[in-house]
This record gives structure tokens, sequence and C-alpha cells, in this order.
């Protein structure tokens, strides 16, 4: 599977370096950061201190920039970072992070093709600070610019073809079958993903701050230009499938999604439902991404047999204390290094 070349630009501005996502992110978690006394807020740093201890004994502060979250803010995932969200230029955000006398620096679900990512490793190593991999992940996506619709699904897989695609005769013989967009009644769709969440996970999707930031976020991305997907698929007017996209430039992100389990033998809706919505990616012309993002589904990586291309992710823990440093180097990386800097 290829990488993603998009992440390799010198700017690629994402769903989560748009102002609506940094602005939601701030007013939710504002009253957090300002009274909590282990969280210390950096401005100038467009960042935030999480005071705290590894295994109760050895003090630790860990900066994290805004809109990534840590054990006091269980923020929703903000992938893809990428520096130059922060309202200056990359190399600025990065030193003015590098600066600070914290213990350690935390950046999250950084695209290994970014092309900051070595001179900044560079940087850290001239500032004597140790830079550990400590997770890796796989985003997935489908290349809908350099292909079509129907060489796409001539390469997947008959299994994924017939759930993703073909049994929407099976669907389609039983009941009259629509496909909508919510918008603006974003109460109702958080209401009904939430639903399928609690029957399937039991719990719902999103409850309490982070509830609080997605309605936050919708109108303000809507605001902004960018299209909310609210997307429903109905069977004989009910509700049975529900898909959160977001589309910012020429990407399309499926945020979240939620459906009936059993609602007619041999049919997944939610696979089903997903294959409308990457038809329709393909028939829109300023569409050239449908992401999957990072995360596995309940039962198998369903998205791996979705998707053309890839970005491969690393989490990277910048390192201000020797101490802390000897830890880290004695208990070894979670994964192998990907990157070759690092």
């Amino acid at each position: 599977m290829k990488q993603d070349p998009f992440f390799a630009q010198i700017d690629p501005i994402t769903l989560f370096q748009t102002q609506a996502w940094q602005q939601s992110w701030l007013e939710t978690w504002h009253s957090e950061l300002q009274h909590n006394t282990k969280l210390i807020v950096l401005d100038e740093a467009q960042a935030y201190v999480h005071r705290h201890k590894i295994k109760g004994l050895l003090p630790v502060e860990t900066l994290h920039p805004f809109s990534q979250g840590c054990a006091e803010l269980a923020s929703i995932r903000s992938e893809y970072f990428n520096p130059n969200g922060i309202n200056r230029s990359a190399e600025a955000a990065l030193k003015t992070m590098l600066a600070s006398p914290c213990s350690e620096l935390v950046l999250k679900d950084v695209p290994l093709s970014a092309p900051w990512l070595e001179g900044f490793y560079k940087t850290a190593q001239q500032k004597n600070k140790r830079v550990f991999q400590r997770e890796v992940d796989i985003a997935y996506s489908v290349n809908t610019l350099d292909t079509d619709f129907e060489t796409y699904i001539a390469s997947l897989g008959s299994n994924t073809r017939l759930k993703l695609f073909n049994r929407r005769k099976r669907l389609q013989s039983t009941h009259t079958v629509s496909v909508e967009n919510m918008w603006p009644n974003v109460d109702g769709f958080i209401e009904l993903l939430n639903k399928f969440h609690r029957d399937r996970w039991y719990k719902p999707c999103y409850k309490g701050k982070n509830l609080a930031f997605i309605k936050a976020l919708l109108p303000k991305l809507h605001e902004e230009g960018h299209r909310v997907n609210l997307s429903v698929l109905k069977a004989d007017e009910q509700p049975v499938s529900v898909l959160l996209d977001i589309s910012v430039g020429n990407r399309t992100y499926n945020l979240q999604g939620g459906f009936i389990e059993d609602f007619l033998k041999g049919v997944s809706l939610g696979t089903l439902h997903f294959g409308y919505s990457i038809e329709q990616a393909f028939l829109q012309c300023n569409t050239h991404t449908y992401d999957f993002m990072a995360g596995e589904g309940k039962n198998s990586n369903y998205k791996v047999k979705f998707a053309n291309q890839q970005c491969d992710m690393v989490s990277l823990t910048i390192v201000n204390n020797s101490l802390l440093a000897m830890l880290y180097k004695l208990k070894g990386d979670k994964h192998a290094r990907l990157h070759p800097s690092l």
C-alpha cells in the first residue's frame, strides 16, 4: 500500500489545524486548564504543562501542544500533528517548545513523512535533548484522485467488495434506502450516534466535555467554509447508520460512525454506509481523499481492507531530564524505529 503524499507537503493543513478545531478545543478545556493545579498554560508556546509523577515517585513536567490531551484532559484524539497549525511558522513553534525547561515534550501522531521532522530531530540533538519514539500507528485512506471508482472497486478483495457495495441490492430489495445529510440538526445527529454506540458498546460516543467540544466544533467548521456531512443511512425512513464526515480542503475525514448491528442478516450497515460515502467522494471532483484515520474496528481492522494508501505516524517524547532519559532508555522503545533519523 503506497504512502499518502499529502503529508510530505510543507504546509499540509488538516482538520486538526483548522481555527475551528483549535478554538473549540481551547473553549472546551479552558476552565480545566485554568483551575487544575496539575496543569499550567504556556500561551507563548501554544502549549500546556502537565505536572505528574512516574510510578508515583519521579516528578515530571510534560509539555503538550494545545489540542492534544493528557491524563488530566481526556480530549478527542487530534491526529496528524503539524506545528503550522499554531498560528506561526513551524520553525518558531518548535523552537519555542524546545526552549521550554520542562522535563519532556510530547508530540502525538506525527506523520513520518512530515518535512519538518528531520530538522526538528537535529535541533533537539543540538540542544542535548533525547528523542524517544514511544508509539507508532497507521492511518488509512482512499485516494480518489489518481483512480476512478470502478478501478477502486475492482482492486478490493471479493469479500470486501461484497460487504462494501454489492450487498446494497439485498437491502434495497426489502427496504426503500436513502442517504441524507442531517445538517444543521447537530443535536439530533449526536443523539442518534450516541444511541447506536450505547446499544453496541454500552456507552455513548460523546459525553461530558467531548460532547461540548463536538457541538462547538461543527458549527465553527461550517462557518469557516468546511463541509460537515451528518450522514444518515435510512431504510424505510428509519435511521439505521450514521457517519460523521468533515471535509477540509480536498480531504474528507470520517470522524465517527454508528449503526444497528443486526438489522438485516448478512448485511453490515456500517460497512455499506462507508460504501456510499466512498462512492460520493469519488464523484466529488474537489475531493482527493476519503480518510479513515487511525484506530481499528470492534472485531477487525476493516480500514486496511478499504484503503489504497496509508500514513505512518509516530508519537515522540523529547526528553530534557537525564534521569527520565535513562529510565526511558532502560525501558526501551515500544516499537522498532520507523524514521531513519530517530
